[in-house]
């Protein structure tokens, strides 16, 4: 028997596997048919991430396939020409394929984080509709989306949701604390350690609630304010002076804290419906 055959079978299963897993890709995408249910629908919170964490999985099967056949392909083919020059070959794409699974694993791993917190967060934030609030999730807009809307007597608020780990170890002193200043985010983990310092959330939480604050002021027709909330759950938060340009939950007793804020103009019910409807139609799952 041809040494070649074990191994051309082998590379021949593994592009089947490829081969289907692109076909449905492509069959999905191209079919004419599609579900009854979805169209239409609110998105749900941390749909967006989903929907990523779906893309890369995908990324990552195709690449770990794709490790298995180019090292088998290029050492049959070449390995008894220029068996040196057929290694380093392989090694060097399979080395590109290790590459791509490796950072797709990670990118994945960060979305489902963040999904998981979302998910959390959203659960606590619906609470609010019992308390005449409206609450949307996964809010598309411009390059980005906006995690949560919530919209009240009180206010319209743009919640971003943060998922930050924590150590394993517990410490004794304020451990698992996130305060807020005004400027930074400081996460403490314990007594004897350093707390890391974060700006970006802040950054991002007050240019996704200007935006959302200018479109809805463009659909309504009617100057509105947007409050910026950094959602962080599982952490202990702690504004250290107040008010603040950008407010800090965890996620827990939202009802207190939307139904208590007074840092903007309160919303007629009018205006409120209006500003729903809007945010309604636009977080409506496109055909």
């Amino acid at each position: 028997m041809s040494p070649l055959l074990p191994i051309g079978a082998f590379a021949a299963s593994a592009l089947s596997v490829l081969t289907l897993i692109k076909y449905r890709a492509w069959k999905e995408r191209k079919s004419a048919r599609k579900t009854p249910v979805e169209s239409g629908m609110l998105r749900e919170p941390g749909k967006s991430s989903r929907e990523e964490i779906a893309a890369l999985s995908t990324d990552i099967e195709t690449n770990l396939t794709m490790a298995l056949i180019i090292p088998v392909l290029v050492s049959a083919t070449f390995g008894s020409i220029a068996p040196l020059v057929s290694l380093i070959g392989a090694a060097v794409l399979l080395a590109v394929c290790l590459r791509k699974i490796h950072s797709a694993l990670n990118k994945r791993a960060q979305y489902r984080q963040g999904l998981v917190a979302e998910l959390v967060v959203g659960q606590e934030l619906n609470q609010l509709m019992l308390a005449q609030f409206r609450v949307f999730h996964d809010f598309p807009a411009d390059g980005f989306n906006i995690d949560h809307i919530v919209i009240g007597a009180t206010g319209v608020f743009a919640i971003e949701t943060k998922s930050r780990k924590k150590p394993k170890t517990r410490n004794k002193g304020n451990e698992y604390e996130a305060t807020y200043d005004g400027k930074c985010l400081r996460f403490h983990e314990g007594a004897n350690t350093q707390p890391w310092v974060e700006t970006g959330p802040i950054e991002q939480a007050m240019r996704q609630a200007k935006e959302l604050q200018k479109w809805l002021s463009q659909a309504v027709a009617e100057q509105i304010f947007v409050q910026p909330v950094i959602a962080l759950p599982g952490w202990n938060t702690n504004l250290i002076e107040k008010p603040h340009r950008v407010n800090l939950i965890n996620g827990k007793n939202c009802t207190s804290f939307f139904n208590t804020f007074g840092g903007g103009k309160p919303l007629s019910q009018q205006l409120q419906a209006r500003i729903a409807h809007v945010v309604d139609q636009h977080c409506r799952v496109k055909d």
